[in-house]
């Protein structure tokens, strides 16, 4: 039998730390030996008897320790800023999207505007939810996580999307569901319900494009004299070029932190309270450069923003059936209401359609306003037939031009 390890009872003599030091050589030789051996060939029945305690001890650290993986197989997924939902599979690529609330809730599909993602109805989805709506927020084509389709980035790519997707997750054609439409959004729903009316149940248009005046557009000779003639597709192929070889300078100008947040900054009354959102644009937008510039100038080279590409559109919503309701802060700086307002009512007056304007609210009110933006798009899609509600939407009706404007009103949280 081996001898057991010694242990120590006070001060040790000379005589005794030889004879530990002799111990420990002939431990370590034995454990030496019996790694050898265990390489080998397995070790004799009779020599592990011959082992001492330590044939139990663990393996050196670094054989058991994982190997760490290169740092190219730590993808962008855990890094990427955006909101990772479940991807599905269409025909022009991967889509990110989110359906939240009940099953067997009526279903409203949300459709973002440009830079956006599903991120941009982070703050009403919780108060349709809970109006007992089922909510469909998906990425664009070139935005958010979804793929960055080859081809143009145009209202048929983005009105194909949304019906592809919807056939995805099979939701039957005869199933009608709501559409709300943010922005550039609202230029794709307006597009969607056009093309097919008889899936529609509700059209909610948060500050919609396709309204704005050619005459009023920053940039206007870049735009519309090299972007969006012939030759717009080799600009963007060049400043997508100069954006993958510039990428790291781009970064080191735009900066980090307050810095960054104060360059994407939304049109928001206190931008103060939204800083943590700001420097979150800001890092969207760097964590693909080339991307973003890509999807941001095909978009602007192909989607009918302006009045002059997108009235007939609006003309034709007006001749159908779906309600409509158009939801604008009176403040807002990137698509103003005071110049589209003239356009609405003469186009959705006849309608009786109502227009809501939230006072002071930037394009930020789905960020900033969005408890009163929750509250009006969960009565809307909802149907609600509160009388407090009724009265408030009647009060918002679009006039014809020569009429006198709504008299101004407001909405409780206990109201819808």
């Amino acid at each position: 039998m081996a001898r057991a390890a010694p242990q120590y009872h006070g001060q040790a003599t000379p005589m005794d730390l030889r004879q530990q030091m002799q111990q420990q050589q002939q431990l370590h030789h034995l454990q030496q030996q019996q790694l050898h051996l265990q390489q080998q060939k397995p070790v004799p029945v009779s020599h592990q008897m011959q082992q001492p305690p330590v044939q139990h001890q663990p393996l050196p650290v670094q054989q058991q320790t994982p190997q760490p993986q290169p740092n190219n197989l730590q993808g962008k997924k855990e890094r990427s800023p955006f909101v990772r939902g479940q991807r599905v599979r269409l025909k022009s690529g991967e889509v990110n999207y989110q359906l939240s609330g009940p099953r067997n809730g009526a279903l409203v599909v949300c459709i973002h505007g440009l830079n956006g993602s599903i991120s941009s109805f982070a703050s009403l989805v919780p108060a349709l939810c809970q109006a007992g709506l089922r909510v469909l927020c998906f990425d664009l084509y070139g935005f958010g996580l979804s793929a960055a389709s080859w081809g143009r980035l145009d209202l048929d790519k983005y009105v194909e999307q949304v019906y592809r997707l919807l056939e995805a997750l099979e939701i039957p054609q005869t199933q009608r569901v709501s559409i709300l439409g943010f922005s550039m959004g609202g230029v794709i729903a307006v597009e969607f319900v056009n093309r097919f009316p008889e899936r529609i149940s509700r059209l909610l248009l948060v500050a919609p494009g396709g309204l704005m005046k050619v005459s009023a557009t920053p940039c206007r000779p870049l735009l519309f004299g090299c972007l969006r003639k012939r030759w717009g597709g080799s600009l963007t192929s060049l400043a997508t070029l100069l954006a993958c070889c510039c990428s790291f300078c781009v970064r080191r100008f735009m900066g980090t932190g307050d810095k960054l947040g104060n360059r994407f900054q939304p049109d928001v009354r206190e931008p103060s309270k939204f800083r943590e959102q700001s420097r979150l644009n800001g890092e969207r937008f760097l964590w693909n450069v080339p991307r973003s510039v890509n999807s941001y100038l095909r978009v602007l080279q192909r989607i009918p923003l302006w009045e002059d590409d997108f009235e007939e559109s609006y003309l034709r919503l007006a001749q159908g059936k779906v309600p409509v309701l158009l939801l604008w802060g009176d403040s807002d700086c990137t698509v103003p209401l005071g110049e589209c307002g003239w356009k609405v009512q003469n186009i959705l007056g006849p309608t009786g359609a109502s227009l809501i304007k939230v006072p002071e609210a930037g394009h930020g009110l789905l960020l900033e306003d969005a408890t009163e933006v929750g509250n009006i798009a969960s009565a809307w899609f909802s149907e609600s037939a509160d009388p407090a509600w009724l009265q408030f939407l009647h009060a918002w009706r679009i006039l014809p031009p020569s009429a006198a404007p709504p008299a101004p009103a407001t909405m409780g949280h206990s109201s819808v």
